[in-house]
């Protein structure tokens, strides 16, 4: 079973409020004539604003769960919408594909879930190759700040405007310094009956990357990095931002 499966159900909810990213990627998207590959597509919640706008998209998750609700939006809307957005259930690390893009995202940490340097190498290496010529990799990630990574296990509650109505979240993180893992385990409530009663679990795992350690990923997988911003609106990086935005070419 995938890492998200247990997850997919809360997923929509959980992430209510997430649009902050939706522009940046429509506008790093606006000169693609081609198809863009999105990795760790989930839900779709950045490929459907990206059919929606014009665009053809080949979405890859690991997950089922996840795609099987992405599938049912997807049939929400307009048939030509619908062609333009292919869904599979692949992991990142085997990515083959029988076709080349202009461009490739990688939204929301998604490439965090690589958890060695063996899987991040090979990643970045089967994007490179279904890469067209001068083709663009873009993905955001967290800055693993001291004040986050100085601590050994946490617990952490979500601000209920954060999610959807009626739901809560309580979230359990254990750190690995060593290995640069987060272990986070998400416990989902629901009222019911004036009650928060537990509705359902699941855990996921980070590799957190520094700056600097990842730009050298990036170097020896055959790319040449164009920006390194600190947020969505393209400000210049800067570590207390705690978002680290990569742009690399194919070179």
């Amino acid at each position: 079973m995938a890492q998200y499966d247990p997850l997919a159900r809360f997923y929509d909810r959980e992430y209510a409020q997430k649009e902050d990213d939706l522009a940046f990627y429509l506008e790093i998207a606006a000169p693609s004539n081609c198809q863009i590959l999105e990795i760790g597509v989930g839900t779709g919640r950045v490929a459907l604003p990206l059919i929606q706008a014009g665009h053809s998209v080949v979405g890859i998750d690991s997950s089922p769960s996840m795609l099987q609700i992405a599938h049912r939006k997807l049939a929400t809307l307009p048939v030509e919408e619908q062609a333009r957005l292919h869904l599979i259930c692949q992991q990142m690390t085997e990515l083959e594909l029988s076709k080349g893009f202009p461009l490739c995202i990688i939204p929301f940490r998604t490439f965090l879930h690589n958890l060695n340097q063996n899987d991040q190498l090979q990643t970045l290496q089967h994007i490179n190759r279904h890469l067209t010529a001068e083709g663009l990799l873009v993905m955001d990630l967290f800055v693993p700040l001291y004040s986050v990574v100085s601590q050994c296990d946490w617990r952490d509650e979500w601000d209920q405007a954060d999610l959807s109505p009626g739901l809560r979240l309580e979230t359990q993180v254990q750190h690995d310094p060593i290995n640069q893992l987060l272990y986070v385990r998400n416990r989902y409530f629901r009222k019911r009956l004036n009650r928060w009663k537990i509705s359902g679990e699941g855990s996921y795992t980070y590799r957190y990357v520094f700056r600097f350690e990842m730009e050298a990923l990036l170097k020896i997988a055959g790319f040449r990095l164009l920006k390194v911003f600190g947020g969505f609106d393209r400000c210049p990086y800067d570590y207390q931002s705690g978002t680290m935005i990569f742009v690399a070419q194919k070179s």
